[in-house]
């Protein structure tokens, strides 16, 4: 009985190793173990196709979640790519902005400068009004003085008053008597003097006419000073708004993830997406560049700064050294003026002892 049990069993094992590719010769005592190792590994097989099932419809059912969330991918890509748009539309507008507010503040100084000229010509205009209108009231109360003047009565033959008719006459007023003739060597010093003044006069004219220029263009310079800075600061927010985009892109490119997770995630093709990722560097790029080139323009407009800033300060200088020059040319004046008063004193007198 037992034998034929253990015949059965050998039989069954061995037809199971054979259905399963096993054709090595079993042996009886190794018949236990066998089976058990048979019977795992059914229990194995079984157990990785009910998990292969499992894991197939996982599978599936994340295919169908993917395709109801494709819709929504790309409607977040269009709403991505049309804030990117804004962004870069809103720094544009921002920087139209500050050129447009800075060309009115420029046009409000002009303005100022031209509205305080023009006040500055009406009070001088109504100051000239006023001392016309006060020359115009003398000459009238003159007008009337003279012709109430104007009727003499004449005696005649007999004895007789006749009156004659009111006729204009030429009336001479002196303001002050004639003055007593010069001598010879008072003309001839008046000459010299003469001679000498315009000289003088013309230097003085000229070194005002240079400091006229030189204030003029030191205030132009501090203008243009004024506006440098406005442009030296208007592209350092300009390189701060790019110097942010660059982040903002850079982070959006990336988020923390690496790229390949970024592909995984993208339902488009291949293709687009590398499109958009070349985009999106070819962008970064071009703000780099825009960035660098900032740079150079704040480094230019700060050396040009700078050259203003010694042009001013040796314009100055120069100033300072014509206003010195000016001050020794009026004691120069001075000094002729009171060594050619004694002179001419001192010819009068011997000219009056004589």
């Amino acid at each position: 009985m037992d034998s034929g049990l253990l015949e059965h069993r050998y039989r069954v094992l061995r037809n199971h190793l054979d259905d399963l590719g096993y054709q090595q010769a079993l042996v009886i005592e190794s018949l236990p173990l066998v089976e058990r190792l048979v019977a795992d590994l059914l229990r194995t097989t079984e157990s990785l196709r009910y998990y292969k099932d499992i894991a197939q419809k996982c599978l599936e059912n994340c295919k169908i979640l993917e395709c109801g969330n494709e819709p929504y991918k790309i409607d977040n890509a269009r709403l991505v790519k049309e804030c990117n748009e804004l962004h870069l539309k809103l720094l544009h507008q921002q920087e139209d902005a500050q050129k447009i507010q800075k060309e009115f503040k420029q046009k409000l100084r002009k303005l100022e400068s031209d509205n305080s000229d023009l006040h500055f010509l009406n009070t001088q205009h109504i100051a000239k009004l006023k001392e016309l209108e006060q020359e115009s009231s003398q000459k009238s109360r003159k007008i009337l003085q003279l012709q109430s003047k104007g009727v003499h009565t004449v005696s005649a033959q007999g004895g007789k008053k006749k009156q004659l008719p009111n006729i204009p006459q030429a009336i001479f007023e002196l303001d002050s008597p004639l003055k007593p003739g010069k001598s010879l060597h008072q003309n001839y010093q008046n000459a010299t003097a003469q001679a000498k003044d315009p000289y003088i006069a013309n230097m003085v004219e000229v070194c005002d006419k240079r400091i006229c220029d030189l204030s003029r263009e030191i205030h132009l310079l501090k203008e243009e000073k004024s506006q440098q800075a406005e442009i030296i600061a208007t592209f350092k927010n300009q390189l701060n708004n790019r110097d942010r985009e660059i982040a903002r892109l850079s982070k959006m490119l990336e988020g923390g993830r690496p790229i390949t997770a970024i592909k995984k995630d993208c339902c488009c093709s291949c293709k687009d997406i590398n499109h958009k990722i070349n985009s999106l560097k070819t962008e970064v790029k071009i703000l780099e560049h825009k960035k660098e080139e900032l740079e150079q323009q704040v480094k230019e407009s700060i050396s040009s700064q700078h050259e203003a800033m010694t042009r001013a300060l040796m314009l100055a200088e120069r100033n300072k050294k014509l206003e010195k020059e000016l001050k020794d040319i009026d004691k120069m004046a001075l000094v002729l003026k009171l060594n050619v008063v004694p002179q001419s004193k001192k010819t009068q007198f011997v000219f009056q002892k004589y």
